[in-house]
């Protein structure tokens, strides 16, 4: 359309683009970044072959380049920020993880001895029932006191489990968990940090956006299996539609970005599980299809 003299058509095309996209989730951001690369691309064709000198060309390249290093800057600095909230996070979790293990105070000699003595006031069978459940190997144990050293001993080896999960902050069994204070705090930290995780991954790909479309759009201008004056309205059909995404807006809260990071990405947690469930279920289906169809085949075969 753009290279074809029919602008009114061309017009049509773009309004209806920009409507489309000025309903769609961070549309308005996404549009001002087609559009700028689009405007930029095309200011720079058209300037260096129609303007004196080229000047407006080599204006709107640095206007290009400066847009760029602008942005490439913002990531960074947003890249940044995320990366500080991460090591916040990280630390708050040693915090933890420390805490769990000093709140693990090994049994006294008092402690053992009770321990043991409470055994020792069990029967030998109730004492192999309890090893029984636990797994634990009696074998040559022939008097009572050397099933409640077993049992001593598989205790002893609980509290090391517990001791090494809070060390290495990992769960073993029943191994240590952090305090409820210290959840909140992760999951207060958490929350804090989402909309700089959501702003920085916005910022990215906006950025990525402006750098394909800055390539691909160079790459359509420099096309010389066409001719001077189809690149020339190629350009301008570029420039149409690039000023008409600049100045859109928005037609919902969600299209212009203004969106709760927590509820986005738990809203983007549950549709992924609802695929992963869907595929998984239709995984059984189809192993149930086979199957039905298979015995159908060996029925009509035996008939």
């Amino acid at each position: 359309l753009a290279e074809s003299a029919d602008e009114a058509a061309f017009g049509e095309f773009v309004a209806k683009e920009v409507a489309e996209m000025s309903r769609s989730t961070y549309g308005e951001p996404l549009m001002h970044a087609v559009g700028s690369a689009y405007t930029l691309q095309a200011q720079i064709h058209l300037g260096y072959n129609e303007s004196l000198l080229g000047i407006d060309g080599a204006i709107a390249s640095m206007k290009q380049s400066t847009r760029q290093k602008g942005q490439y800057y913002e990531v960074a600095s947003k890249g940044y920020k995320s990366f500080s909230a991460v090591k916040s996070m990280s630390e708050l979790a040693e915090e933890a993880k420390m805490e769990a293990v000093k709140e693990l105070e090994p049994p006294s000699e008092e402690e053992l001895a009770a321990k043991y003595e409470s055994y020792m006031t069990l029967s030998a069978k109730e004492l192999r029932g309890m090893c029984k459940e636990r797994e634990l190997d009696t074998t040559g144990c022939l008097e009572k006191a050397d099933i409640a050293k077993v049992l001593m001993a598989h205790d002893q080896k609980l509290f090391h489990d517990k001791l090494t999960a809070a060390a290495d902050g990992m769960d073993a069994g029943e191994g240590v968990e952090m305090s409820p204070e210290a959840q909140k705090k992760m999951q207060d930290a958490m929350e804090e940090s989402l909309p700089t995780f959501l702003e920085t991954m916005v910022a990215a790909s906006l950025l990525d956006v402006e750098v394909t479309l800055k390539a691909a759009g160079g790459k359509v201008l420099a096309d010389t299996s066409v001719t001077k004056e189809v690149r020339a309205r190629r350009a301008r059909g570029m420039l149409m539609l690039g000023r008409a995404m600049l100045s859109a807006k928005g037609a919902t809260p969600a299209a212009r970005g203004e969106i709760e990071a927590k509820n986005l990405f738990e809203g983007t947690m549950m549709k992924t599980m609802a695929k992963a469930q869907v595929r998984r279920l239709g995984g059984v289906y189809t192993s149930k299809l086979s199957t039905d169809s298979q015995r159908i085949a060996k029925d009509v075969s035996a008939a």
